[in-house]
Protein backbone atom coordinates (compact mmCIF):
# COMPACT_ATOMS: atom_id res chain seq x y z
CA UNK A 1 0.00 0.00 0.00
CA UNK A 2 1.33 3.67 -0.88
CA UNK A 3 0.71 5.80 2.00
CA UNK A 4 0.93 9.77 1.63
CA UNK A 5 3.28 11.14 4.38
CA UNK A 6 2.90 14.86 5.54
CA UNK A 7 5.15 16.88 7.73
CA UNK A 8 4.04 19.92 7.98
CA UNK A 9 4.87 22.79 10.19
CA UNK A 10 1.15 24.30 9.83
CA UNK A 11 -1.60 22.19 10.68
CA UNK A 12 -4.08 23.95 7.84
CA UNK A 13 -1.39 22.88 5.68
CA UNK A 14 -2.15 19.50 6.93
CA UNK A 15 -5.58 19.29 6.50
CA UNK A 16 -5.57 20.77 3.35
CA UNK A 17 -3.03 18.01 2.07
CA UNK A 18 -5.06 15.11 3.65
CA UNK A 19 -8.45 17.02 1.31
CA UNK A 20 -5.99 16.57 -1.67
CA UNK A 21 -5.18 12.76 -1.26
CA UNK A 22 -8.22 11.48 0.95
CA UNK A 23 -10.77 10.29 -1.68
CA UNK A 24 -7.82 8.13 -3.07
CA UNK A 25 -5.95 6.56 -0.19
CA UNK A 26 -7.17 4.34 2.80
CA UNK A 27 -3.85 5.93 4.75
CA UNK A 28 -2.46 8.67 5.63
CA UNK A 29 0.46 9.10 7.89
CA UNK A 30 0.91 12.57 9.48
CA UNK A 31 4.54 13.34 11.08
CA UNK A 32 4.89 14.74 14.58
CA UNK A 33 8.50 15.85 15.23
CA UNK A 34 9.75 18.40 17.95
CA UNK A 35 12.97 19.21 16.50
CA UNK A 36 14.66 17.43 19.64
CA UNK A 37 14.67 14.01 18.59
CA UNK A 38 15.20 14.51 14.89
CA UNK A 39 16.10 18.37 12.72
CA UNK A 40 13.41 20.07 12.27
CA UNK A 41 9.37 20.64 13.78
CA UNK A 42 5.84 20.21 12.87
CA UNK A 43 2.46 21.25 14.56
CA UNK A 44 2.95 19.37 18.31
CA UNK A 45 -0.83 19.72 19.01
CA UNK A 46 -1.89 15.80 18.67
CA UNK A 47 -5.36 16.43 20.02
CA UNK A 48 -5.87 18.88 17.00
CA UNK A 49 -6.09 15.77 14.84
CA UNK A 50 -9.65 14.58 16.51
CA UNK A 51 -10.56 18.00 14.15
CA UNK A 52 -10.00 16.32 10.99
CA UNK A 53 -13.07 14.96 9.26
CA UNK A 54 -11.82 12.25 6.75
CA UNK A 55 -12.86 8.46 5.88
CA UNK A 56 -9.46 8.05 5.09
CA UNK A 57 -7.59 6.27 8.23
CA UNK A 58 -4.74 8.47 9.76
CA UNK A 59 -1.14 7.00 11.32
CA UNK A 60 0.51 9.38 13.21
CA UNK A 61 4.61 8.84 13.66
CA UNK A 62 6.11 10.84 16.38
CA UNK A 63 9.57 11.83 15.67
CA UNK A 64 9.61 12.80 19.29
CA UNK A 65 12.05 12.90 22.15
CA UNK A 66 9.33 11.31 24.25
CA UNK A 67 6.23 10.23 23.08
CA UNK A 68 4.47 9.70 26.37
CA UNK A 69 3.44 13.49 25.81
CA UNK A 70 1.27 12.65 22.83
CA UNK A 71 -0.55 9.78 24.19
CA UNK A 72 -2.76 11.60 26.78
CA UNK A 73 -5.77 10.08 25.48
CA UNK A 74 -7.05 8.30 23.17
CA UNK A 75 -7.70 9.61 19.72
CA UNK A 76 -11.05 8.65 17.66
CA UNK A 77 -9.50 9.28 14.29
CA UNK A 78 -6.38 7.20 14.53
CA UNK A 79 -6.16 3.86 14.08
CA UNK A 80 -1.93 3.37 13.89
CA UNK A 81 0.73 5.07 15.94
CA UNK A 82 4.41 4.35 15.62
CA UNK A 83 7.55 6.14 17.39
CA UNK A 84 11.10 6.19 17.09
CA UNK A 85 13.02 2.91 18.78
CA UNK A 86 15.60 5.94 19.46
CA UNK A 87 13.42 7.66 21.74
CA UNK A 88 14.60 4.38 23.94
CA UNK A 89 13.66 4.84 27.79
CA UNK A 90 9.77 5.68 26.87
CA UNK A 91 9.35 2.76 24.00
CA UNK A 92 8.04 0.23 26.40
CA UNK A 93 5.25 2.09 27.92
CA UNK A 94 4.58 3.92 24.39
CA UNK A 95 3.69 0.61 23.17
CA UNK A 96 1.72 -0.45 26.19
CA UNK A 97 -0.30 2.64 26.11
CA UNK A 98 -0.73 2.63 22.31
CA UNK A 99 -2.27 -0.84 22.29
CA UNK A 100 -4.45 -0.17 25.58
CA UNK A 101 -5.71 2.66 22.85
CA UNK A 102 -6.55 0.18 20.39
CA UNK A 103 -4.07 1.76 18.10
CA UNK A 104 -1.46 -0.73 16.08
CA UNK A 105 1.45 0.05 17.24
CA UNK A 106 4.75 0.14 15.87
CA UNK A 107 8.19 1.34 16.42
CA UNK A 108 10.67 2.97 13.60
CA UNK A 109 14.16 2.93 13.49
CA UNK A 110 16.40 5.67 11.67
CA UNK A 111 19.26 4.68 9.03
CA UNK A 112 22.15 3.80 11.55
CA UNK A 113 20.09 2.15 14.26
CA UNK A 114 20.76 -1.62 14.86
CA UNK A 115 17.81 -4.19 13.67
CA UNK A 116 18.78 -6.51 16.48
CA UNK A 117 17.60 -3.05 19.00
CA UNK A 118 13.88 -4.15 17.83
CA UNK A 119 14.35 -7.81 19.48
CA UNK A 120 12.72 -7.42 22.37
CA UNK A 121 9.64 -5.78 21.47
CA UNK A 122 9.00 -7.45 17.87
CA UNK A 123 6.26 -9.74 20.08
CA UNK A 124 4.63 -6.59 21.29
CA UNK A 125 3.86 -4.36 18.38
CA UNK A 126 2.25 -4.42 15.11
CA UNK A 127 4.46 -3.71 12.53
CA UNK A 128 7.83 -1.66 11.80
CA UNK A 129 9.03 1.12 10.24
CA UNK A 130 12.46 1.41 8.89
CA UNK A 131 13.51 5.18 7.89
CA UNK A 132 15.21 5.30 4.37
CA UNK A 133 16.38 8.75 5.01
CA UNK A 134 17.76 10.71 7.82
CA UNK A 135 14.39 12.34 9.47
CA UNK A 136 13.14 15.55 10.46
CA UNK A 137 11.81 17.40 7.37
CA UNK A 138 10.83 15.95 3.39
CA UNK A 139 13.66 16.21 0.46
CA UNK A 140 16.51 14.53 2.29
CA UNK A 141 18.21 11.58 0.60
CA UNK A 142 17.68 8.26 0.28
CA UNK A 143 20.12 6.23 2.67
CA UNK A 144 20.60 3.13 0.37
CA UNK A 145 22.46 0.35 2.96
CA UNK A 146 18.80 0.53 4.67
CA UNK A 147 17.59 -1.93 1.88
CA UNK A 148 20.29 -4.42 3.22
CA UNK A 149 18.66 -4.02 6.76
CA UNK A 150 15.53 -4.05 5.67
CA UNK A 151 16.39 -7.61 3.65
CA UNK A 152 18.29 -8.98 6.60
CA UNK A 153 15.34 -7.99 9.08
CA UNK A 154 13.11 -9.72 6.79
CA UNK A 155 15.25 -12.99 6.93
CA UNK A 156 15.00 -12.90 11.15
CA UNK A 157 11.05 -12.13 10.94
CA UNK A 158 9.60 -12.89 8.06
CA UNK A 159 5.82 -12.55 9.12
CA UNK A 160 6.67 -8.93 10.87
CA UNK A 161 4.73 -6.16 8.52
CA UNK A 162 7.38 -4.09 7.00
CA UNK A 163 6.54 -0.17 6.18
CA UNK A 164 9.55 2.60 4.60
CA UNK A 165 9.30 5.54 4.95
CA UNK A 166 11.40 8.80 2.90
CA UNK A 167 13.06 9.70 0.07
CA UNK A 168 10.90 7.32 -2.10
CA UNK A 169 11.09 8.36 -5.71
CA UNK A 170 10.95 6.82 -9.34
CA UNK A 171 14.78 5.68 -8.72
CA UNK A 172 14.28 4.29 -5.64
CA UNK A 173 10.35 2.84 -4.91
CA UNK A 174 11.62 -0.65 -6.90
CA UNK A 175 14.32 -1.09 -4.87
CA UNK A 176 12.39 -0.78 -1.77
CA UNK A 177 9.36 -2.92 -3.44
CA UNK A 178 11.65 -6.04 -4.50
CA UNK A 179 12.91 -6.12 -0.37
CA UNK A 180 9.11 -7.43 -0.13
CA UNK A 181 7.51 -4.42 2.45
CA UNK A 182 4.24 -4.24 2.85
CA UNK A 183 3.80 -0.58 2.89
CA UNK A 184 5.90 2.43 1.76
CA UNK A 185 5.08 6.39 3.04
CA UNK A 186 5.38 8.79 0.00
CA UNK A 187 5.81 12.31 0.72
CA UNK A 188 7.21 15.19 -1.23
CA UNK A 189 7.36 13.16 -4.14
CA UNK A 190 3.59 12.52 -4.13
CA UNK A 191 2.06 15.84 -2.81
CA UNK A 192 5.01 17.79 -5.67
CA UNK A 193 3.08 15.90 -8.45
CA UNK A 194 1.10 18.14 -10.55
CA UNK A 195 -1.72 15.49 -10.69
CA UNK A 196 -1.65 14.23 -7.27
CA UNK A 197 -4.07 11.41 -8.07
CA UNK A 198 -2.46 9.88 -10.95
CA UNK A 199 1.07 9.63 -9.62
CA UNK A 200 -0.71 8.23 -6.95
CA UNK A 201 -2.44 5.19 -9.09
CA UNK A 202 0.80 4.95 -10.54
CA UNK A 203 3.14 4.60 -7.76
CA UNK A 204 0.20 1.92 -6.54
CA UNK A 205 0.69 0.20 -9.89
CA UNK A 206 4.24 0.33 -9.57
CA UNK A 207 4.50 2.39 -12.62
CA UNK A 208 7.30 4.52 -12.15
CA UNK A 209 7.28 8.63 -12.30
Amino acid sequence: MIIPGILEKDFAEVVNKIELVENFTTMIQIDIADGKLVEGETFLEIERVEEIKTKAKIEIHLMVENPLKYLLKKIQNISRICAQIEAESFVEDFINIGKDFGYETGLSLNPETEVRKLDKFLNKIDYVQFMTIVPGKQGNPFVYNVLAKINQFRQLYPKMPVQVDGGIDAKTLPLVLETGVRDVVIGSHLFNQSDIRDAYIKFSNGVLL
